[in-house]
């Protein structure tokens, strides 16, 4: 290859890295010495690409090897992506940044983390609270004003002592790190773990706060020959306690707790895959959100997923024109109801069109003709946050979860 179409292309590909690291949060400082140093001299690096994509379409004129027509053509490509990238990165990141700057006071994340805690993860332990404190500090660094709640879950192979490690929720985060600090990794005479009983564990945790996301952290999938090939199984029916992962989530989920799953193998994307099929229908988001602890920048991604019920909430903020004040006293039942003999009641059930831009958050939403649907509500709701409470409650008998704002409107008493 020409030895100067080689120089063009590797300029070009250092300052595509370099912008894409600065946009995500990621940039090192070899990234913001190389960015610094064209904005120094009163250039910008997006209009630097720009200019080099140009002198790369001049190249492509003239006589030159196969080799680098085609290294120029993919360098080309290269520079048109990078920066369609760059406009959608800026725009989701000014989107999300006023999202939240218009979210309550009283704006709460229970944020729980559920850990493979058995022998299999020593070899990772100094990984996993990396993460986990990554994680923390990068929501306590850029979400300030955000109340956090922080819990544990660890869990190993049935027939451990102890077998569960759990921290329920807590606003105290040196207490959280000093828990985390003694957490010991040990047992599982095989490399599968009990996730049922971990996932049961995390249902009788004090979840109050409107938002709520779960991080499960583990190497090796639960019993069962479905989620995994070719790992020894003692149980490979599934739980020999009863337990079965994929209702165990669906409770979860109809509770509003979001679920992130962070792979450290390959052994543990079966079963993630079995279970978003199990949980969805078929062109539905998947429930069981994926990422890796072994790269750095899903840190940043894994804080920004457990930040989305909070901005979801802002989404909300236009349907409570007329409200004010606190929620009123409300009894709480836990229990969940029997749904067939809730009172049915009669309903639509409308589409929207998804907001584009924060203007179209601030409008009312297009809205497509609506289906006529039964709906059943609990008279009674299991939790409230700050201005809305949750109901349990069916339509058309798939369960689901009612938040509900109960706050009385102005100029009316309770």
């Amino acid at each position: 290859m020409d030895p100067n179409v080689a120089d063009l292309v590797n300029a070009c590909t250092a300052i595509e890295s370099s912008l894409m690291n600065e946009v995500k949060g990621l940039a090192s400082d070899d990234d913001l010495k190389r960015l610094n140093k064209l904005r120094g001299v009163g250039k910008d690096p997006e209009d630097v690409l720009i200019q080099f994509k140009a002198g790369m379409e001049q190249l492509k004129s003239t006589n030159m090897d196969v080799c680098s027509r085609a290294e120029l053509n993919g360098a080309s490509s290269s520079v048109d992506k990078t920066i369609k990238n760059l406009k959608f990165a800026k725009q989701q990141k000014k989107l999300i940044g006023s999202l939240l700057d218009q979210l309550d006071e009283d704006t709460a994340l229970d944020l729980l983390f559920m850990c493979d805690n058995t022998g299999s993860m020593k070899s990772h332990v100094d990984s996993v609270r990396n993460f986990i404190d990554g994680v923390v500090k990068y929501l306590e660094a850029n979400m300030q004003g955000l109340k956090i709640r922080l819990a544990y879950v660890g869990y190993r192979e049935i027939g451990d002592h102890p077998q569960f490690e759990t921290l329920d929720f807590s606003a105290d985060v040196g207490g959280f790190k000093e828990f985390l600090k003694n957490v010991q990794f040990f047992g599982g005479g095989s490399p599968l773990a009990d996730i049922e009983g971990g996932v049961n564990r995390t249902l009788d945790l004090d979840w109050t706060s409107e938002a709520s996301q779960l991080i499960h952290i583990a190497d090796y999938p639960t019993h069962g020959l479905k989620y995994h090939s070719g790992l020894y199984d003692a149980y490979p029916k599934g739980n020999p306690n009863g337990l079965v992962l994929g209702k165990l989530l669906k409770n979860l989920r109809e509770r509003g707790v979001n679920y992130g799953f962070c792979h450290i193998t390959e052994h543990t994307k079966k079963m993630v895959k079995v279970l978003n099929s199990e949980l969805g229908e078929p062109g539905d988001e998947r429930y069981i959100k994926e990422y890796s602890l072994v790269k750095p920048e899903d840190i940043k991604t894994v804080s920004l997923l457990a930040t989305t019920s909070l901005v979801s909430k802002s989404f909300t903020k236009t349907a409570r024109v007329g409200k004010s004040g606190p929620l009123p006293e409300i009894k709480l039942y836990k229990d969940r109801p029997v749904y067939k003999d809730l009172p049915e009641l009669g309903g639509y059930k409308y589409d929207v069109e998804p907001p584009q831009t924060l203007s179209d958050i601030k409008a009312p939403l297009p809205r497509k003709a609506g289906l006529r649907v039964s709906v059943r509500i609990a008279e009674n709701p299991f939790a409230k946050g700050g201005c809305r409470a949750a109901f349990y409650g069916t339509i058309d008998d798939v369960r689901v979860v009612f938040k509900l704002d109960f706050r009385p409107k102005k100029g009316v008493s309770k």
